[in-house]
């Protein structure tokens, strides 16, 4: 970029933030009471927010820096500092994961500044997950449920105790195949059984069944009477 289109676009960005600062807010202008406030919230707070979740346990100077820039260079509009507190606030409500996670990062080895700056890409996606959340936005961007109806071997494969282990196996997934197993058996038996009942009732007795029925009994001679 040249020498020339550099300053235009530091002139259209001191244009622009000169035109936003001039709305005055208060009074009767309720338009630009609403703009302001929706910009606080919408822009100000969550770069605030990322800004606090990638520096980590560093949330507090980085908050400190960006509040003091705000009245150094008198920013009107106010963002800096809100930038800046929100940094702080995400910062302390956080500390005490970014403390546990800086330790286990020493215990693996891993100490020092490197060990509180590391984790930067999951802690910003746990910032993009919460902010979805608290702005609603994940009613809007639902992901596609492609869970297998429940009650079926595969659903329950995916719900069981990941807790339940053995040293470093897990048994859980065999109690899922065994729990199957012992469903097929009972279904097999109950299925053998109701064959066996109709093969029963069903049956049509046989001659020599006729004869063993009617062989103990007393043949009875009318000249008796």
């Amino acid at each position: 970029m040249s020498k020339k289109q550099k300053q235009s676009t530091r002139g259209g960005l001191s244009g622009f933030v000169a035109s936003y600062n001039a709305k005055e807010a208060g009074g009767t202008n309720y338009g630009n009471t609403a703009l302001k406030s929706v910009v606080d919230a919408v822009l100000g707070v969550p770069v605030g927010i990322a800004i606090g979740g990638a520096a980590g346990l560093w949330s507090l100077p980085f908050g400190a820096l960006l509040i003091a820039a705000g009245h150094h260079f008198k920013d009107h509009s106010g963002l800096l500092r809100i930038t800046g507190a929100s940094a702080i606030a995400y910062g302390v409500a956080k500390n005490i994961d970014f403390n546990n996670a800086a330790k286990a990062a020493k215990a693996s080895g891993v100490s020092g500044f490197a060990g509180t700056t590391q984790g930067v890409k999951d802690r910003l996606k746990t910032v993009k997950d919460e902010l979805l959340s608290a702005y609603y936005l994940d009613k809007l961007f639902k992901k596609k449920d492609t869970a297998p109806p429940v009650g079926t071997p595969v659903a329950k494969m995916a719900e069981f105790d990941e807790t339940e282990t053995v040293g470093a196996i897990d048994l859980s997934a065999l109690d899922m195949f065994d729990e199957f197993n012992q469903q097929q058996a009972g279904g097999f038996d109950a299925e053998l059984a109701e064959r066996e009942f109709y093969e029963y009732e069903n049956a049509e007795p046989s001659n020599e069944a006729i004869y063993n029925l009617y062989e103990d009994e007393e043949i009875i001679d009318p000249s008796d009477y």
